[in-house]
This record gives structure tokens, sequence and C-alpha cells, in this order.
């Protein structure tokens, strides 16, 4: 399981930004872009596609207990 401070290193080529104030060890318990596919303790990314919006799923990925989005 990636912990917060891997995922930074691992996206800073894409310069995508992480929130401040997370503990960098926190470790998460999977990655997914359906949120059909979140786990508890999880990242969710939020992707919009060419026929959906990633963002109207954010409640449904929290409720599955996501830890990030």
């Amino acid at each position: 399981m990636p912990s917060i401070e891997e995922i930074r290193r691992a996206i800073q080529p894409l310069k995508l930004v992480l929130p401040t104030g997370l503990d960098s060890t926190l470790c998460l318990h999977g990655i997914a872009t359906d949120s059909r596919k979140v786990v508890p303790q999880g990242l969710f990314i939020a992707v919009n596609g060419a026929t959906e919006d990633g963002w109207k799923y954010v409640q449904s990925a929290l409720e599955k207990g996501a830890k990030l989005i």
C-alpha cells in the first residue's frame, strides 16, 4: 500500500497537487477512478471522461470509505 509521500513523489512529474496538512505516512488501501471499486481508506480520482463526469461520483466514493479525493 502506498503512503501519501510515495504518491506525492509518483505524481510529481504530472504536476498534480495533494492537499497540504495530510499525514505523509498515511497509507492508502487502494486507488480507483471508478467509484464502484473504491475501498475503505482508498484514493478516488475523479476523472472527466468522454461521456461521464467523475465528480458526480465523489459522494458515492466517500460513502464507500474513500480517504482522499
